[in-house]
This record gives structure tokens, sequence and C-alpha cells, in this order.
């Protein structure tokens, strides 16, 4: 960049210097004016094509945006120069009107046709470094810059030629054409200020399409951002829903076990109260069986005491008999003797009678007919004890 601004500079300087050289002895005329105002529509034809090339040229470098960026001061600067050329060309025309020497002088100068192919070619050379750097779009502002300083140089030149044509043939009228040409000179810086202020307002009206084009990356980007935002948030939801489905699944798979659970309970506790139930019948059933032997037992028992009740009665009857048996023995003492031995012969036959129906009643109850056994038992051996003690 200090290369460029520095050979920008070198261009600058001569082509001050050879303006204002040539406007001091050139005339004014309509003609002039004409072919002025011919060369700058030419030259805003071709600064309308140069500009549609920087512009395709721009589009594909973003990088020197950056760089130019950087570097508002040379812009401001290169802006200040080309006013202060024109008041340096001014004053200087006016100096060199006033001396005809200087005014033959310069006229050779500008005559010399070496010079003048070193001047076109220096003018156009910083077109050629200019069209090579022109790859950024912010590069606009120096480009347009350098276009106006290039079309000020060809204008220049043109007036150059012009003039000497109009000097070789209106030298002696050299001093009443100052005069106009001072009022044309006033004129070209009018329509140079206007030319400036017009690039100037396209200069303005570019940074604004440029800060549009920013802005629109920025909302372009926000919108990005805010759709990448969005998706997140989606994102966040359905992994939200999906974590509040895996927490319901797994309420409800707990309150299932759990249900589950009781369910086993109540069957258990159910299957338990059924055992308990048939263990309390179990017993309900063995008392009643308990029972049912108690009443059994105690109606043979009744049995038995009434067995042996009568019993009693008949081993009561016999000891009467007995008794007045032994009243008759005592009377008939020789005849019991005999009745005696009849006796024990049927007492005998008796013992055996008894023995069988023991037997009998041993295989029907035997502790009904044990106990009547042991009564007849004891009757007999109390009526033999008393028949043998009436016999003795």
């Amino acid at each position: 960049m200090l290369r460029s601004t520095a050979a920008r500079r070198s261009t600058e300087q001569p082509s001050s210097c050879s303006s204002s050289s040539s406007s001091s002895s050139s005339s004014s005329s309509r003609s002039s004016s004409s072919g002025n105002s011919s060369s700058r529509s030419s030259s805003r034809s071709s600064k309308g094509e140069q500009q549609q090339h920087d512009q395709q040229q721009q589009q594909q470098q973003p990088h020197d945006q950056q760089q130019q960026q950087q570097q508002p001061h040379d812009q401001q600067q290169q802006q200040q120069q080309p006013h202060d050329q024109q008041q340096q060309q001014h004053l200087h025309d006016q100096q060199q009107q006033q001396h005809p020497h200087h005014r033959q002088d310069n006229q050779q100068q500008q005559q010399h046709p070496l010079q003048r192919q070193n001047n076109q070619q220096q003018q156009q050379h910083p077109r050629q470094t200019n069209q090579q750097q022109q790859q950024h779009p912010h590069h606009r502002q120096k480009n347009n810059q350098q276009e106006q300083q290039q079309e000020q140089q060809e204008q220049e030149q043109e007036q150059e030629q012009e003039q000497q044509q109009e000097q070789s043939s209106n030298r002696s009228s050299s001093k009443s054409s100052s005069r106009s040409k001072s009022n044309h000179q006033q004129q070209d810086h009018q329509q140079q200020e206007q030319q400036q202020q017009e690039q100037q307002h396209e200069h303005q009206q570019e940074q604004q399409q440029d800060q549009q084009e920013e802005q629109q990356q920025q909302q372009e980007q926000q919108q990005q951002e805010q759709q990448h935002q969005e998706q997140q948030q989606e994102q966040q939801k359905e992994h939200q829903q999906q974590e509040q489905e895996q927490q319901e699944q797994e309420q409800q798979q707990e309150q299932q076990e759990d249900h589950q659970q009781q369910q086993q309970e109540q069957q258990e506790q159910e299957q338990q109260e059924r055992e308990q139930q048939q263990e309390q019948q179990q017993d309900q059933q063995e008392e009643q069986e308990q029972e049912q032997q108690q009443e059994e037992q105690q109606e043979e028992q009744e049995q038995q005491q009434d067995q042996q009740e009568e019993q009693q009665q008949e081993q009561e009857e016999q000891q009467e008999e007995q008794q007045q048996e032994q009243q008759d023995q005592e009377e008939q003492q020789e005849q019991q003797e005999q009745q005696q031995e009849q006796q024990q012969e049927q007492q005998e036959q008796q013992q055996e009678e008894e023995v069988g129906v023991f037997t009998f009643l041993t295989k029907t109850s035997v502790s009904m007919y044990m106990m009547r056994f042991m009564a007849v038992v004891r009757i007999s051996i109390a009526a033999f004890s008393c028949n043998f003690k009436s016999l003795c």
C-alpha cells in the first residue's frame, strides 16, 4: 500500500507541473471547451467500463477489503489533493501568462514528442497498476480517486494539444486570450469541482451499498444463528419429551410392579386364611370326633353301670336265698354236706358257665364284662365263703 501511494503521488506531481505550464501558453476558445466536454464524456464512458471491470474484480477478491479498511487516511489525502492541484495550476498559470518568455519555453517543452510520450506512458502506467491492485470491493475509493486524476491528466493533455494548435495560429492574440483563458479555467475548475462532488456522491452511494450488503450479511448470519438456536431448542424439546416418556414408562413399570406385589401379597394372605380355615375345620372335626367318642364311652359306661346294678340286685337276692338256705342247712347239716357236694358241683358248672359267659362278654365289650366278671367272681367267692362258713 505504501508503494502504491508513493507511485500515485509521483504521478500526480508531474501531471500538475505539466498542466500549469500548458495552461499559461494556451488561448481560450469555444472549440477547446467543446473538445473538453467531448473528452469528459469519453472519459466518463471509459470510467463506467472500468468501474464495471473493477466491480467484477472486487467480487473476486474479498481479502483486500480488510486491507483497504485499515487505510482511510490515504483516501482522505487523495481526495484533498485534486483541489490543491487545481489551485496550484491556477496560480502558476497566472504567473506564466504574465511572462512571454516563459510562455515560449513552455510551448517548446510541450511540443517535444518524447516528453509527451513519457508523460503519456507515466499516466497510463498507474492505471495498469491500479487495475492490478483493484482486487477488493473497498478499493473503490482509491480507484475512483485515481480515475479522477487520470481524467484530469487526460483533460490536461487534450488541452495542451489544443493549446499548442491555437498558439501556433494565435500567437499575436495571446494577451487577449489569456484573460478569456483564465475565465475558461475557472469554468473548468467549477466543472471539476462538480465532477468531484458527483464522484463523492457516487462514492457515498457505494459506501452505503457496501454497508447495506454488510447489514444483509449480518442479518443472514443472525437468521442462520436463529435457525440454529431454533433447531437446538427443538432438539432440546425432543430430548425432554423423550426423557418424560422414559420417566412415565418407568413410573408405569413401577406401578405395575407395585400392583403385582400387592396382588401376590393378597393371594398369599388369602392362602394363609384358607389354610387357617382348613386347620380350624380339622380341629373342629377332631373335637367333634372326640365328643362322639366321649359320648359313646359314656353310654358304654352307663350300660356297664346298669349291668353292675342288675348283678348286684341278683347277688343280693342270691345272698337272701343263701341265708335262708343256711338256716335250712343248720337244720339239716347232714343234708347240707350232701347238698354242698352237689352245690360244689353246681358251682363248678356255674363257674364254667360264667366263664363261657365271660368270654362271650369280653368279645363284645371287654371293659363291661370284665367288671361284671369281677362282680360275679366276688359274689361267687362271697357265696362260697358263706357256704363254707355255714358248713363249718
